[in-house]
């Protein structure tokens, strides 16, 4: 009897060990998930920032008080880093195909965007080839000025990028039309609030704000715009 009071004690020791240590494994294994999603989230949406409009081409269709209409093709060139967070970003991208329609007519200024992208492109392959150098891609002799006649910048607010500052900077030209003189030209800056439906995968956006408008021959003036614009990762 005393025999087997000792297995029976025995036995039951083996149950309650083998009993914590199921509880104990499943705890772990419980906090080990919790990490991983944790981890996962995160790489989630450090790539969701990552990938907002990556070499992305895009069209947008705008309006802007009272009269002006706006279209173009656009696309993110390239992402500038700041550290502020992991994975925000900054996106730099440009419109080289924008035509606007106002008073004027239709503007030509895409025809002189292309005519300087192909123009800088070969001075800095003659650069090049004489420093005897390579380039990866357009360098800073085409992207600065490029970016001046037809840039912008996004800036997200949030994080996954879906809120954000974007800032655009258009050059139009009326030469076709009016020749060249002071009234063929319109220098404006668009500054707008964007929101984003799917900003990291083909999705489309909805622009509100303000454009700071000079045109040569006449006063500064500024105009309120909506946009709207769908875009496509590539």
């Amino acid at each position: 009897m005393i025999l087997l009071c000792k297995h029976s004690q025995q036995f039951l020791q083996r149950v309650i060990c083998i009993a914590v240590l199921c509880i104990c494994s499943n705890v772990m294994a419980q906090e080990k998930k919790g990490l991983s999603e944790e981890e996962q989230l995160d790489r989630m949406l450090e790539h969701h920032n990552e990938e907002y409009m990556p070499r992305a081409l895009g069209f947008s269709a705008g309006y802007a008080t009272p009269n002006v209409f706006d279209f173009s093709i656009f696309t993110f060139l390239d992402v500038l880093s700041i550290n502020i967070t992991d994975g925000y970003r900054i996106h730099v991208g440009y419109e080289p195909l924008h035509l606007r329609v106002d008073d004027f007519g239709a503007s030509d200024d895409a025809l002189f965007a292309a005519g300087g992208w192909f123009l800088f492109n070969g001075i800095e392959a003659i650069a090049n080839k004489i420093t005897s150098s390579e380039s990866g891609g357009p360098g800073i002799l085409v992207l600065a000025p490029l970016f001046f006649w037809c840039g912008m910048v996004y800036i997200p607010l949030v994080p996954g990028s879906w809120l954000g500052i974007n800032v655009q900077n258009h050059f139009t030209t009326h030469v076709i039309q009016e020749g060249f003189h002071a009234r063929s030209f319109t220098y404006t800056n668009d500054l707008s609030l964007r929101f984003s439906a799917r900003p990291s995968r083909s999705g489309h956006f909805l622009d509100a704000g303000i454009r700071f408008e000079k045109n040569f021959a006449k006063n500064f003036k500024y105009r309120f715009f909506v946009q709207l614009g769908v875009f496509g990762t590539g």
